[in-house]
């Protein structure tokens, strides 16, 4: 487990911390190799042939050996921010119920001023 270092975000209640990972670059680069039958046998290092794959990996948009590596964060955000993210996620969420615990003693909202209006000539744009 994790120190769960909150690094704050724009709206004053709002952060985001690591929480928990599985997998490392280790595993990123086996999994990226497998498919020739060149798994690394040497587990616990990282080479510069190594970090060379992970970056053209990423650069050429090979993301399925990225997905060998599992990730948690514990995120708050105000609600409308989570709804959109919600909607739009690519990642298993775990939420924080009302139905079974008492509220969260604080207040977070957009201001007016902030929302933004349909776009006229985008239906998908603002």
């Amino acid at each position: 487990m994790f120190n769960e270092k909150k690094y704050p975000l724009s709206d004053k209640n709002a952060f985001i911390c690591l929480v928990d990972v599985m997998g490392d670059d280790k595993a990123i680069v086996n999994a990226a190799r497998c498919s020739y039958g060149l798994e690394n046998e040497a587990k616990d290092t990282v080479s510069a042939k190594d970090r060379q794959l992970i970056r053209y990996l990423m650069n050429h948009s090979h993301t399925t050996p990225f997905e060998m590596v599992e990730m948690k964060f514990m995120v708050q955000v105000p609600m409308d921010c989570w709804r959109q993210w919600i909607r739009h996620r690519t990642a298993s969420v775990n939420e924080y119920s009302t139905r079974y615990t008492e509220a969260l003693d604080f207040f977070q909202v957009t201001d007016p001023s902030e929302w933004r209006l349909q776009a006229t000539d985008n239906k998908q744009g603002s």
